[in-house]
């Protein structure tokens, strides 16, 4: 993948979840709630977080090895304290999947051809001196194709 579809998917993805003022309701840091790839601080008063990260990218080429578009699995969870799952954590991924859901859009002149789930992610795990954090969220198969 080209890093011009790869940033400009991440910068998709962010706006796209950063412009929804339900989803950004139930962030404790708003729209810095939504990061790329790690979590800046990790404090019990911070949680949840939306994190984004790219699992793989490949290209997609013509028989004369012209990429035509680009197709990437990118991670969307939504990090979250074991007791605010059900009131934060878990409204706020569902909330991501709803946003996100066989959508398209643009970015910078990149077209976002497609965005759907292809799995769920669902797991815990412990942070000393904050707890258990819950991850909750999916993995999104997106089509992007530069100008």
């Amino acid at each position: 993948m080209s890093v011009l579809e790869s940033v400009n998917v991440y910068a998709w993805l962010a706006a796209t979840l950063r412009a929804d003022a339900t989803l950004i309701g139930l962030l404790a840091n708003g729209a810095l709630g939504v990061q790329r790839e790690m979590i800046p601080t990790i404090t019990a008063t911070a949680f949840p977080y939306v994190v984004i990260s790219t699992q793989s990218e490949v290209d997609v080429q013509q028989l004369n090895r012209i990429r035509l578009w680009t197709t990437g699995l990118y991670q969307v969870t939504v990090l979250g304290l074991r007791e605010q799952e059900d009131t934060l954590t878990v409204p706020a991924a569902h909330r991501v999947d709803t946003l996100l859901q066989h959508v398209t859009g643009n970015a910078n002149g990149t077209l976002i051809r497609s965005c759907s789930r292809e799995s769920s992610i669902a797991y815990a795990e412990y942070v000393r001196g904050i707890g258990i954090v819950s991850h909750r969220g999916g993995l999104w198969r997106i089509e992007a194709q530069a100008p």
